[in-house]
């Protein structure tokens, strides 16, 4: 499992893969982005609800299936609001959503069970990279020390690798992306 902060990083970076000239039209798309890009984590607060948070992490929510669903309700969700076709903001919902999947598979995973659900409803075996990219987060599996285990100088470190591997993809995407709107603007 990777941060917030890594997920975000991940998800913001999609946005500047995939459209970055939606980034001037909308402004909220970032904080759409981070929101979308950690949606798949809300799974922590069902298990939360029974007295331990990590009790159906990684399962149906770390799944293709939650990403395709998830971009099609967030495409219609977007037409239903602006009358636009929902096609684009649909792959794009669908697209981060992926990368929280692609972060947590190359996490460091040390419970029981490791990896993600990836195929669920088709199987519910766990998957998850041989080589580990992030570190694991420490987190409790009790309610009453779930919050506070995540602050620890252990899961410092493990932000400290996220934006030390995914901050140079974001900076070159934005780099990139001013890049081409310079030249565009001086008629290169």
């Amino acid at each position: 499992m990777c941060t917030p902060i890594g997920h975000s990083l991940a998800a913001c970076s999609v946005v500047y893969a995939t459209r970055p000239t939606w980034i001037r039209q909308y402004g909220s798309l970032f904080l759409m982005a981070i929101v979308v890009g950690n949606l798949p984590d809300i799974d922590l607060i069902f298990g939360y609800f029974v007295g331990n948070p990590n009790l159906y992490h990684h399962l149906w929510t770390h799944s293709l299936t939650f990403c395709i669903f998830g971009g099609v309700l967030g495409g219609f969700g977007y037409r239903l609001l602006t009358g636009r076709n929902g096609f684009g903001m649909g792959w794009i919902i669908s697209l981060v959503l992926l990368s929280h999947l692609i972060l947590d598979f190359f996490a460091m995973d040390t419970n029981i069970v490791k990896g993600i659900q990836l195929f669920w409803p088709f199987s519910e075996n766990h998957y998850i990279a041989p080589v580990s990219l992030f570190w694991e987060v420490h987190k409790s599996s009790a309610n009453s020390t779930f919050v506070q285990s995540l602050v620890c100088w252990h899961n410092m470190y493990a932000i400290l690798i996220e934006i030390a591997i995914l901050s140079p993809i974001l900076i070159f995407l934005w780099l990139k992306n001013r890049l081409q709107r310079n030249q565009m603007v001086i008629g290169l």
